[in-house]
């Protein structure tokens, strides 16, 4: 701001007044500057949102493919832990089986032999992790004719 006389009719110097006048002489803008750089930030904060939530979908889709993989690669180890059971033991009815393996989440198998006229099969359910409230779940069955007889001790 500076200080601009001003003159009355008669042309005496009448009072000082404060005007509002720019360095350069032109009229000031009143924030047009301000009010697109607000602009420019709700637009990168729009499409700064709108990335984080691509990445975070496809963090979630990938632990839910890696979990799918190993609710597959359980069920299989499943499957043949319950064979080898029980082949060494005619009388094995099934289990709970908890693997604990470093670097994983917890996994649970259920294991179930189930009995049939002309040999049985066997009815494997996965939850990989299984203290999750929403874990992977994934079953199978194998129906095997005969089993091999219990091995002699």
């Amino acid at each position: 701001m500076r200080r601009v006389s001003q003159f009355n009719r008669l042309g005496c110097r009448d009072a000082l007044v404060l005007a509002k006048v720019s360095p350069t002489g032109a009229r000031p803008r009143s924030g047009v500057a301000l009010l697109a750089a607000i602009v420019c930030l709700l637009v990168l904060s729009a499409i700064s949102i709108g990335l984080v939530r691509t990445v975070l979908a496809r963090v979630r889709e990938a632990d839910l493919h890696e979990h799918q993989l190993q609710a597959d690669a359980l069920a299989q180890s499943a499957l043949a832990r319950g064979i080898a059971q029980r082949t060494a033991n005619p009388a094995y009815p099934g289990e709970v089986w908890t693997p604990e393996v470093s670097g994983v989440p917890r996994m649970k198998a259920e294991i179930q032999w189930i009995d049939a006229p002309t040999g049985g099969s066997f009815r494997v359910v996965c939850f990989v992790p299984a203290d999750s409230a929403q874990p992977v779940r994934l079953e199978r069955t194998a129906s095997f004719p005969s089993l091999p007889p219990a091995k002699a001790e």
